[in-house]
Formats: C-alpha cells, sequence, structure tokens
C-alpha cells in the first residue's frame, strides 16, 4: 500500500495560525489602562468641589436659603422645633459619652 504524501487542507491544524501583518488589529482591552471606579461618596465629594469653585460660597447659601424656605412652607415651624430638640438631645449624649470615656 502506498502512503498518500499529499497534505489535505484538513491536516493542516498542525501548523501555527498566522495572522495577516497587513491589516492591523485593535488593541486587546487588557492592553487599556483599568479604570478604578469610585465611590458614591467620593463621586459627591468630586462635584461638590467643582460646583464651589465654579459657583462659590454665595450659591450653596442660596439653595440652602431656598431649601430652608420650602421646609418651612410645607412642615411648618413645629418640624423645626422638633429637629432641634432632637439635635440637642444627640449633642447632649454626645458630651456625656465623651465625659465617661475621659475619666
Amino acid at each position: 500500500m502506498a502512503e498518500n504524501t499529499k497534505e489535505s487542507p484538513a491536516a493542516a491544524p498542525s501548523a501555527a495560525p498566522t495572522t495577516p501583518t497587513a491589516t492591523p488589529t485593535p488593541a486587546a482591552p487588557e492592553a487599556k489602562p483599568v479604570k478604578v471606579s469610585m465611590t458614591v461618596a467620593e463621586a459627591g465629594r468630586k462635584g461638590g468641589v467643582k460646583v464651589a469653585s465654579e459657583r462659590g460660597r454665595e450659591f450653596f447659601e442660596e439653595i440652602g436659603r431656598k431649601g430652608g424656605e420650602k421646609v418651612a412652607r410645607e412642615r411648618g415651624r413645629a418640624f423645626f422645633e422638633e429637629i432641634g430638640r432632637k439635635g440637642g438631645e444627640k449633642v447632649r449624649a454626645l458630651i456625656e459619652k465623651g465625659k465617661l470615656a475621659g475619666k
């Protein structure tokens, strides 16, 4: 029996695959620098710093005043009294905790 010495196209997988050099291939995703995602807090801080540098302190004073006026219209004086009392209680508790820790 005579062996067939001609290679058929099916026998080609043993050869190393080649890539055409005439057309550039796009860079692999691994080649790009890895972006580190930021936290929500970091993004908020970055945005706040940018707004502050662009618009200034007066802008924040104005939006704070407008927000306070709207809350006062919607919720009334009793709401501000309640949150003021709660804030005072919290501060009092923190001061007491600090005094006990210092002993």
